[in-house]
């Protein structure tokens, strides 16, 4: 699965690189899903790991997983590439596991991180017979992120198994 990759520690992916085909105008590619449970990002199908399954894409989609109870935060698209940290966020959820993940951010430009000039926040998740997800407080330089910051939490995954 050579074309297969971790994006960061929440997510693997799968780009497609066959051509399409011409009756259903999809892709396909063989996905190695390790161990644990595993949600497609952008549906909420869930995958059983150990195993290789094939996913077929149209043109416009990628093979986007999530492990289970991953945690990843997002900033809005705002039209524009201005510096700064954004206002509007949005964190997605995925069901199955503990987890915890610490968003980093810090002006954008220069060295002034390297002397504690960031923000952290944590997110935990905290999965059993009911689960409890937390955005805790901001820590460190807290003036570089947004007084008022507006968060949507998406929960993915809540469907059966394939």
């Amino acid at each position: 699965f050579k074309n297969q990759y971790w994006f960061g520690s929440e997510l693997l992916t799968a780009p497609i690189t066959s051509g399409t085909d011409s009756s259903t105008m999809m892709s396909s590619v063989d996905v190695w899903f390790p161990k644990g449970k595993w949600i497609d990002f952008f549906t909420g199908l869930i995958y059983n790991g150990e195993r290789t399954v094939k996913v077929h894409r149209g043109l416009s989609e990628y093979p986007v997983f999530a492990k289970a109870g991953a945690i990843v935060p997002t900033e809005n698209y705002s039209g524009d590439n201005t510096l700064g940290n954004k206002t509007d966020m949005t964190v997605y959820v995925f069901p199955g596991a503990d987890n915890s993940f610490v968003l980093y951010e810090d002006s954008g430009d220069g060295n002034e991180y390297k002397n504690g000039e960031y923000a952290t926040t944590e997110f935990s998740l905290n999965w059993g017979e009911t689960a409890v997800f937390t955005i805790h407080s901001a820590q460190g330089e807290t003036s570089l992120i947004p007084k008022n910051r507006n968060w949507t939490v998406m929960l993915r995954g809540f469907a059966e198994s394939i």
